[in-house]
């Protein structure tokens, strides 16, 4: 969390179990919530690394072992709860990728890290962070002889656990180092089976490349969610409407052509989903949607480029909108010709 990874400085220095001191590994994750720790999972069965994993909340890091012992990777991945023995148990160079809350908690968690590094360690920083923060970072770590990248990690959770999509910036030489173990923990391209790996120079330019990667889902999100609402407005050529399963119909007969990505697999899925009632689970579910900067970064670099980019800044205000439900529902009162509520925000 934000609050745990800003107290970093503060971390009592103590492990979690006293027979990780003998524990020697190869690669090092930062930070075990859900992507930390699956990705940690990814490093140790795919990437074939003895994996040390650092997380200030005891709770977390204890899940973390246990889902690693549950799938039978248990030997190659440890978890401590003591900064200085984590990174004394990597092998040098220490590789480490970070996986904190961007901004404040990424500097925080850095403060207490480098002092125990050495030159010639690298971090890499696996979080969705404003490129020019990153390159900030790699400046001050290349004047101590130490490395520091930024990476795209593209894929959620389950990306991370089982082949995320991965969009690397910084030193030339340290890339080289970390290639070997990202092209085996990454997703498989259809058809040829290559790596979904990319190297796209120095500085930030991983963290800018996954910025749009996001920025352009927005948009593509945005259109899905408008072509379900069509859909599910009008009528078929016999006149009849559609249900949320008719749709799902629909978007699965448009996963089988040149529409065919993981959105539009995933939303054929959710409007197929029922309830425990027998309902269609979509009309349960709040129509509210938050952003967590990444579209607003693109939508801004598009203005400061000029360059025209309306998908996407359509999709961020309908974003904006959407999270202002007490507000639209005033608004359809009154053009129902009702009073609204003037209390509402």
């Amino acid at each position: 969390s934000n609050a745990a990874s800003s107290h970093l400085l503060q971390a009592p220095l103590h492990t979690a179990m006293a027979s990780l001191a003998a524990y020697e590994a190869s690669f090092g994750v930062v930070g075990l919530g859900v992507m930390g720790s699956m990705l940690a999972l990814n490093l140790a069965e795919s990437g074939q690394e003895r994996v040390a994993g650092f997380e200030l909340d005891p709770s977390k890091a204890a899940a973390a072992e246990a889902k690693a012992g549950r799938e039978g990777l248990g030997a190659s991945f440890k978890a401590y709860t003591d900064l200085a023995a984590f990174v004394g148990a990597l092998k040098r160079p220490r590789r480490l990728v970070m996986l904190v809350p961007a901004g404040k908690p990424v500097d925080s968690a850095l403060a207490a890290l480098e002092p125990l590094l050495a030159p010639g360690d690298m971090v890499c920083d696996g979080g969705n962070e404003w490129y020019e923060n990153t390159e900030r970072r790699a400046a001050a770590f290349e004047a101590k002889g130490l490395h520091y990248l930024g990476c795209g990690v593209s894929g959620g959770a389950e990306g991370a656990r089982r082949g995320p999509s991965l969009m690397v910036g910084g030193p030339a030489d340290a890339f080289a180092l970390l290639e070997p173990t990202l092209s085996k923990i990454a997703a498989r391209a259809p058809g040829d089976g290559k790596p979904c790996l990319g190297y796209f120079g120095k500085g930030g330019a991983g963290n800018y490349v996954k910025m749009v990667h996001n920025g352009i889902e927005y948009g593509d999100m945005q259109l899905i969610g408008e072509g379900f609402l069509l859909l599910s407005n009008t009528t078929t050529a016999a006149g009849q409407s559609r249900s949320p399963s008719d749709c799902a119909d629909v978007f699965a007969s448009w996963n089988e052509g040149p529409l065919q990505s993981f959105l539009v697999e995933i939303t054929a899925g959710i409007l197929a989903k029922r309830d425990a009632d027998g309902a269609p689970l979509v009309d349960k579910v709040l129509d509210v949607c938050g952003s967590k900067g990444t579209g607003k970064w693109t939508v801004q670099e598009f203005a400061e480029h000029g360059v025209p980019g309306g998908t996407v800044a359509a999709a961020l205000e309908a974003r904006y909108l959407s999270a202002v439900p007490g507000q639209r529902a005033a608004l359809a009162k009154a053009d129902a010709g009702e009073t609204p509520d003037a209390r509402v925000p």
